[in-house]
């Protein structure tokens, strides 16, 4: 029995490892209506998992990621980021570009965050499940707003950052531009369609 219960310790571990992953990612979804706190959850989510990985790794410690799961999340990343590398060589202000290639790089340790994050069935249960959930209710939003003229999330966004800044998410001029629905993106990020494209099988 003793000997169940060692073999059983690094696995349960190794759970308890990974648990927060999930609440990560769908903090940062979640989040996307606001793009400059989702790009630091974003930011803070790379570095936290890159420095997880790193320290467990030292000290000899289940991994967080089997070397398949770490293989193609890297090879995916390459082929995203590498073209951009390569494309600053030539660019017309390399500065900017190599600017932008460096920073592109914290999409690497969060794509593992997002790998650690549907490891398991219990993370995939939950990371599917709140995804579908995010996509419902801003389903919904936009239905609301084809309806009424307005988006309850986005408005209810607006109101807190003029109550917490002075200043709006989107200005009056940009607002009266928007020829299509913008859901809880504002209409000064019309990116609504993409990314309800994007995130509706997990709904579906």
């Amino acid at each position: 029995m003793p000997t169940l219960q060692a073999d059983a310790a690094p696995i349960a571990g190794d759970e308890r490892a990974g648990r927060w992953a999930p609440w990560w990612v769908l903090a940062y979804v979640a989040l996307w209506p606001l793009p400059g706190i989702a790009e630091t959850v974003l930011g803070l989510g790379a570095v936290y998992a890159a420095v997880r990985m790193i320290m467990r790794r030292l000290q000899r410690r289940p991994h967080l990621l089997t070397p398949a799961a770490w293989a193609l999340t890297s090879i995916l990343f390459l082929g995203y980021w590498l073209p951009q590398a390569f494309s600053a060589f030539d660019a017309i202000d390399p500065a900017a570009s190599w600017t932008k290639a460096a920073a592109g790089l914290r999409y690497l340790p969060f794509m593992w965050l997002v790998a650690i994050a549907v490891a398991t069935p219990q993370r995939r249960r939950l990371i599917f499940g709140g995804l579908a959930l995010i996509t419902a209710l801003w389903t919904l939003d936009a239905l609301v707003q084809a309806l009424a003229g307005t988006s309850p999330w986005f408005w209810s966004l607006q109101q807190l950052k003029l109550a917490v800044s002075g200043h709006a998410l989107c200005p009056a001029e940009e607002m009266a531009l928007a020829d299509r629905l913008s859901g809880p993106l504002g209409p000064c990020n019309l990116k609504f369609g993409q990314v309800l494209a994007s995130l509706s099988p997990f709904l579906l």
